[in-house]
């Protein structure tokens, strides 16, 4: 009776250790995708994808309602809109922004990710 404790315990042990393990890796895990680093690419891609549906929109917006042609919007003044900021930027700047980011992002994750492989 006591040797059949003796292994039921051990047996119950050995599952908590794995079970630790496991809440461990998935922890670890977490800390890797939330790293500082990653919410930065996580950060460029949002700004840059919010970036460009504000072009989107402002295009259908002035193709279905004003009728104007793609170089006018491009490229046309827009200082009496929201979309200027007081600062001249046509649309052409936040399309340009808007890929800047996004592309920035995905070549900083890509090397990234590079690094990481050359490194193991």
């Amino acid at each position: 009776m006591t040797l059949n404790f003796y292994f039921s315990t051990k047996k119950r042990q050995k599952e908590s250790i794995e079970k630790k393990q496991e809440k461990s890796n998935s922890l670890e895990e977490l800390k890797l995708i939330l790293s500082p680093f990653n919410i930065f690419i996580i950060s460029l891609i949002v700004a840059g994808s919010l970036l460009l549906l504000l072009v989107g929109y402002v295009m259908w917006n002035d193709v279905t309602v004003w009728a104007k042609e793609f170089d006018l919007i491009f490229f046309g003044s827009r200082t009496s809109e929201a979309i200027s900021l007081g600062i001249g930027l046509n649309v052409i700047h936040y399309y340009l922004m808007g890929i800047l980011f996004v592309f920035s992002a995905l070549i900083v994750f890509l090397l990234k990710r590079w690094n990481y492989k050359t490194k193991n």
